[in-house]
């Protein structure tokens, strides 16, 4: 029975060893992957960190308004213009992407995201708030890069300001096809418009919300289902005070053919045409196109109104190879 006994633990021993010689290797470099997962996450959480206090916040006094900004990298500045009824973080690809190369700037337009909002007796002009924004950050030349909204205060502003353009960049519109501030609204004008401002406060401010929210949507490819919570989000945050009130006009609207016929600027200029955008927008980017004796012209397939958000990748193709040729640094 002994010799039975002593049969037996030496059989489980000799079965049992093995298995406990790989339970231990097992739990010894699972715990080594584990710490150097855990390693790995924490570098990611430390350079995410860094990317955050990279990126410089603030508003910046433009005269009778403070404009809110951001700022992130070095190099040439690159300043990102973003469209009705939206604010500067449309661009949240595009401004960790642009800032790898570029110093990367967005900020809200006035009566936008977190900067001030106009006054109706005010008079100022979109991009005579640029200019400021550039001189208070002492930018002497930027690559402007403007959506819908955007799209018509960079092409205000080439047409202001040429001389302190490096490139300018449009997609979504290009010149707003409405009588320029020479031209004083109507008596009849100022009737309509305080009409649908009764209109707007009568069926509510989200009820207006919601109907572009579907108008952009309409204008977009197949990736609109998948944007359409970050619009909705800005679009909820909008304070709407532009169809609120009777305010100035901010734009020089058709009066910058004339302006760009005039100086014939000679900046290099890219359109972005997506292709499911609206016919209206696109036949704005045309126009523009025929004002120059050269443009480059770049269609993006499946990309909408809001191209930069529905097709990110190609649409920073295409950007990133504009600037790089137009870049002041290569070109000297």
């Amino acid at each position: 029975m002994r010799n039975l006994a002593f049969k037996f633990d030496y059989n489980t021993q000799r079965i049992l060893i093995p298995w406990c010689v790989v339970l231990l290797l097992s739990m010894f470099f699972g715990s080594c992957n584990f710490q150097k997962k855990q390693t790995e996450k924490d570098e990611g959480e430390a350079n995410n960190s860094s990317m955050e206090k990279s990126i410089e916040k603030g508003k910046i006094d433009v005269g009778d308004a403070r404009l809110y900004y951001e700022i992130v990298g070095s190099g040439e500045p690159v300043i990102l213009l973003h469209g009705y009824p939206l604010d500067n973080r449309m661009w949240d690809v595009q401004f960790k992407k642009l800032s790898d190369k570029y110093q990367t700037i967005r900020y809200d337009l006035r009566g936008y995201g977190k900067s001030d909002m106009p006054v109706e007796e005010g008079h100022y002009l979109h991009a005579e708030d640029l200019k400021a924004l550039m001189d208070s950050l002492k930018i002497d030349k930027a690559h402007l890069v403007g959506l819908s909204l955007g799209a018509f205060v960079a092409t205000d502003f080439m047409a202001l300001y040429p001389e302190r353009l490096f490139s300018v960049t449009v997609t979504g519109g290009a010149i707003y096809e409405v009588p320029g501030p020479n031209v004083l609204l109507s008596s009849g004008e100022i009737a309509e418009r305080r009409k649908k401002i009764v209109e707007i406060n009568h069926k509510g401010l989200d009820t207006y919300k919601k109907e572009w929210l579907s108008y952009l949507l309409k204008n977009t490819g197949s990736q609109g289902k998948q944007i359409e919570s970050d619009l909705k989000e800005m679009i909820s945050d909008w304070s709407g005070w532009q169809v609120r009130h009777i305010g100035p006009k901010l734009l020089l609207g058709s009066s910058v053919k004339k302006k760009l016929m005039d100086k014939q600027p000679e900046v290099p200029l890219l359109i972005l045409m997506g292709m499911a955008d609206c016919k209206e927008s696109q036949n704005s980017m045309l126009e523009l196109a025929n004002l120059f004796s050269s443009v480059n012209i770049t269609y993006l397939n499946d990309a909408g109104h809001i191209s930069n958000m529905e097709q990110p990748e190609s649409f920073n193709k295409a950007l990133l190879l504009f600037l790089e040729k137009n870049s002041q640094n290569r070109n000297n």
